[in-house]
């Protein structure tokens, strides 16, 4: 079965993507991979200072908190990043297809691979 899906394509046997190419016979796995943000301690600093300051400089302190809780907010939601599908071979280093934030695309280039070296198996 062959499938064209963005930039990466497959005739059945050969998968290309960005001007690379693979056999899809010499594929041994497939999976997406991620980056994490590390926790803002930074963060916690202004969340701590905020609190310490909050008897004499009330404003001050209360736009510490706010800036500390809202830094870790946008943490939480944009831990995740920078998704790339990784094809394994008897070579040492994976084949990678970066994907951005764009997990749903990642996810289903990784799907249609491994549905491509089913049916040639």
């Amino acid at each position: 079965m062959a499938f064209k899906y963005g930039s990466v394509e497959s005739n059945g046997r050969i998968l290309t993507w960005n001007g690379n190419s693979i056999a899809v016979s010499k594929i041994n796995s497939v999976d997406v991979h991620y980056d994490k943000r590390t926790f803002p301690l930074i963060a916690v600093g202004f969340i701590i200072i905020g609190l310490l300051m909050l008897k004499g400089a009330t404003i001050i302190s209360l736009i510490c908190i706010v800036i500390g809780g809202l830094w870790i907010y946008w943490w939480y939601n944009h831990r995740v990043f920078d998704y790339t599908v990784r094809l394994r071979t008897s070579s040492t280093e994976p084949f990678v297809l970066p994907f951005g934030n764009n997990v749903a695309a990642a996810v289903k280039v990784r799907d249609l691979i491994i549905h491509e070296i089913d049916i040639l198996q």
